[in-house]
């Protein structure tokens, strides 16, 4: 199938944080230069996407290893809204750490698994590879988004406002926004644009299962303590907008766009070719 014949379609009806450590690390193994045997639905410049991709990455990381110089001393966001303590006191698990493990254990898996499918699903890291470069450039470039927002909000975590855990020093200050949620969303919504824009029939399954396991990571992070409720909210919506428009950018423009809709019992399909 040539990238002109695809068809997309559209049916409606760290330091101390063994989990960002880990994703940090996940997304720069899926960021090694890796020339692809063939084009997939999107068109890479290798170049281009490595600088912003790396660019990103050095940025993320160096801001994590020099928190501790660049968190104030003292919060600027403290007090937290009434729906944030509603949402803890429903949430909060008796045994926070379990549920921080948990979320350590989807930051890395989500994007990992995703990967994977891409990588089976196209036929070998080679073939994947841009989509293994778009994916990770998705996630760095959310993940720095996230991180710079933490320094400007300097939001208390709940944890520390509460006393229920151990103070993490400066982390204990950076609350506002969720990085653990942003990376899962973002990989699930880059997986998901991927797999669609390639022609995968089980492209929708993609998002389910993506955005599923992304929000159950979001969901733990509250129940582990580390997060309110908005910055969960707000990671998924920066997570999602950027998984989705990076890949977009990336379409495969080869062939002119057709549009067609069609009407079945049961639902309206939108196709088309972009």
């Amino acid at each position: 199938m040539t990238p002109g014949d695809r068809r997309d379609r559209l049916r409606l009806p760290m330091s101390k944080n063994p989990g960002r450590l880990a994703a940090l690390a996940l997304v720069t193994v899926l960021a090694a230069p890796v020339r692809a045997e063939e084009p997939s639905g999107i068109t890479v410049d290798w170049k281009v996407d490595g600088i912003v991709t790396g660019a990103a990455m050095t940025l993320w990381i160096g801001s994590e290893l020099a928190k501790d110089q660049l968190t104030p001393a003292t919060c600027r966001w403290c007090t937290p809204p009434q729906l944030d303590t509603w949402a803890r006191d429903q949430l909060l698990w008796s045994n926070p750490k379990a549920a921080q493990t948990a979320t350590d254990v989807l930051v890395v898996g989500v994007p990992v698994g995703l990967a994977i499918y891409d990588t089976l699903e196209v036929g070998g890291v080679r073939k994947a590879a841009p989509d293994l470069l778009v994916m990770t450039e998705s996630i760095a470039i959310a993940g720095l988004l996230g991180q710079a927002t933490k320094f400007v909000a300097v939001r208390e975590r709940p944890y520390a406002l509460h006393g229920t855990l151990p103070s993490e020093g400066a982390d204990d200050r950076l609350s506002f926004y969720s990085g653990h949620t942003t990376v899962a969303f973002a990989a699930a919504a880059s997986a998901g644009m991927l797999a669609q824009l390639r022609g995968d029939e089980h492209w929708p399954w993609v998002y389910g299962v993506g955005f599923t396991a992304a929000a159950a990571t979001g969901w733990l992070r509250v129940a582990g303590d580390k997060h309110w409720l908005t910055d969960v909210a707000v990671g998924a919506a920066t997570g999602t907008a950027v998984g989705l428009t990076v890949p977009w950018l990336h379409r495969n423009r080869s062939a002119p766009p057709t549009v067609s809709l069609s009407v079945a019992p049961r639902y309206l399909a939108l196709s088309g070719s972009f």
